[in-house]
């Protein structure tokens, strides 16, 4: 039989916290893995994307989308939405940091934001207009979409949103905003490195 109270049992309450307050956040919890059929969280960020109507702000330490995720910027942009992606600036795999150069620099000339961070950045959110954000385990990119067991929440609220959007600005402001220069002067041998590891992108 279902349990219909929703409060833990007696025996549990003590590895919970009081529950303070009737304020209230609409959020939804996604997971995906090689054991689901549908691409759970994947489907909830594009969603994301095409309902985006001002501004779309990504931070994800591993970034090697598929050919959908990277339609559904390019979309948002040509909408006029103000697309930004924060990428970390230390990296500790450098076939996946390749890889995700080389998508950088092909959003970048679609008219994408993209951030390089003063460091190592390993926060994975998305937020938009500031009304809706997600947090969770899932880089954006093929393993974590398909292969890797991954979780997100999405939280339809305003006010946490906001603050999402408010940590983002206050990252950017250690961030260097890269251009089309800066992966010109990239070496050839690195610009080389970037495509063969894009190659392997699928797996990574």
């Amino acid at each position: 039989m279902r349990r219909q109270d929703p409060s833990p049992p007696e025996d549990l309450l003590g590895f919970f916290s009081p529950v303070r307050g009737n304020d209230a956040l609409g959020m939804q919890i996604a997971s995906s893995g090689p054991d689901t059929e549908n691409a759970s969280i994947k489907n909830a960020l594009l969603e994301m994307l095409y309902a985006a109507r001002k501004n779309v702000f990504i931070q994800t330490p591993y970034f090697t989308p598929d050919d959908s995720f990277i339609d559904a910027l390019r979309i948002a942009v040509r909408a006029g939405v103000d697309v930004r992606i924060m990428l970390p600036g230390l990296i500790d795999h450098l076939t996946v940091s390749c890889a995700t150069y080389s998508y950088a620099w092909q959003l970048l000339q679609a008219g994408v934001k993209i951030y390089r961070y003063n460091g190592f950045l390993h926060a994975k959110t998305m937020v938009i207009d500031g009304s809706a954000a997600t947090i969770g385990s899932a880089n954006i990119g093929n393993r974590s979409f398909a292969v890797n067991f991954e979780i997100n929440a999405f939280i339809h609220d305003k006010a946490f949103a906001g603050k999402c959007e408010k940590i983002f600005l206050n990252d950017q402001q250690n961030c260097e905003e890269l251009h089309e220069f800066w992966f010109k002067q990239r070496s050839p041998v690195v610009r080389a490195a970037y495509g063969v590891c894009r190659l392997f992108s699928p797996l990574m």
